[in-house]
């Protein structure tokens, strides 16, 4: 066998690297057990606390359909509708334009989740109508539009700056926005 010198501080940094590669294998094990839909009450939650006013009312659509253009006889929905995870539409009490919060939930925020709330951004802009079984909103163009990525995980300082470029790059105007959404589940 063969003895290394290592001195304290050295001892110290490799038992600190290998706790830490332990908490983050025990965080991926318990990631790989949670549900997406447990996230989806966490996510109205907060929404309805941070961002909906209490003079208003505040409808639910879960997995809607964002129809971009209207649909052919034999065409089917996937061709034509885009469907992010929640919608969020608020009314205000005065009777003005409804805000539309579109919630787009992942386990983890990644590229293709950022990719899909772009995507589900384009479909409001250009859409004509949600559906939700039988609830359905038609798109006036009016709207204020909040994209969510909600997520359990992230790397903060990537992906703030990430999302800070494409709000800048995408040149969006004042009534739309992106949003990150830590959530806990359930």
């Amino acid at each position: 066998m063969v003895k290394l010198p290592m001195n304290e501080k050295e001892l110290e940094h490799l038992l600190e690297e290998q706790k830490n590669r332990t908490e983050e294998r025990r965080k991926r094990r318990e990631l790989s057990h949670i549900d997406e839909s447990q996230l989806v009450e966490p996510a109205k939650r907060a929404i309805e606390s941070d961002y909906c006013p209490e003079e208003g009312t505040v409808t639910w659509y879960e997995e809607p359909d964002i129809f971009v253009r209207d649909r052919g006889a034999d065409e089917p929905a996937s061709r034509v509708a885009e469907r992010p995870d929640l919608i969020c539409e608020w009314q205000p009490a005065n009777g003005g334009p409804s805000t539309l919060y579109l919630v787009e939930l992942k386990k983890r925020f990644n590229k293709r989740g950022i990719g899909q709330i772009i995507t589900y951004l384009w479909a409001a802009r250009s859409g004509v109508k949600i559906i939700d079984g039988k609830k359905e909103y038609t798109l006036t163009g009016e709207e204020m539009l909040i994209v969510f990525l909600g997520a359990m995980e992230y790397k903060k300082p990537y992906y703030e700056d990430l999302v800070e470029w494409i709000i800048e790059s995408l040149d969006l105007d004042q009534m739309t926005g992106i949003e990150t959404l830590p959530l806990e589940p359930e």
